[in-house]
């Protein structure tokens, strides 16, 4: 009796040595219905209440992420076509150092820019870039070249309302930049 007694023990510690090693490799077994000998099946064991969570977690994250994308897309794009067929009459400022103020009118049209004081020396109208920064302001931005090989870069940024502008302009020069400040000092809609 006793050493049935110590077999049914050894047994019942094997099995329980088994099923430790099963669990820790990340495999469980499969229980079948018909009883002692028959094979044990393994699967996959199911992700804890936790990795569960933070999947869907990912998942609802990635959603958010895609969702927030798309509206923020939509948004440049409705901007971009307020933006387009506008001209800002704008007072321009040196920066750093003394001189007067100017004034010019920026014009957006055919989804390009051009100002009309650079126009006059044969500045071309050019394409130019758009973004939304996180408060909601459109920031453009284009560099101009004109038949002398000459360039100057812009870069504005519009208020959310699309109601005021102001940016920098740059000169580039082989011995310095000039560089002004410009902003809007009215805004007009074109037709189309």
């Amino acid at each position: 009796m006793r050493r049935n007694i110590f077999i049914l023990i050894s047994i019942i510690l094997t099995l329980s040595l088994m099923d430790n090693i099963e669990a820790s490799s990340g495999r469980v077994p499969r229980e079948e219905k018909e009883g002692v000998g028959s094979p044990q099946v393994f699967r996959e064991a199911a992700p804890s209440k936790k990795e569960a969570v933070r999947s869907l977690s990912k998942e609802r994250q990635k959603k958010l992420e895609t969702k927030r994308l798309q509206k923020e897309k939509e948004l440049l794009q409705k901007k971009k076509k307020a933006l387009n067929n506008t001209e800002w009459d704008i007072e321009i400022v040196p920066i750093g150092r003394k001189g007067r103020k100017t004034k010019d009118t920026l014009i957006f049209k055919d989804m390009k820019v051009f100002s009309k004081n650079l126009k006059n020396k044969r500045f071309s109208p050019t394409n130019y870039s758009l973004h939304l920064n996180q408060d909601g302001t459109l920031v453009w931005e284009t560099m101009q070249t004109n038949q002398d090989g000459k360039i100057v870069f812009w870069r504005g940024e519009i208020t959310p309302d699309m109601r005021f502008m102001r940016g920098i302009i740059t000169f580039p020069d082989e011995e310095k930049n000039k560089d002004f400040s410009f902003k809007s000092t009215a805004k007009r809609i074109l037709a189309p």
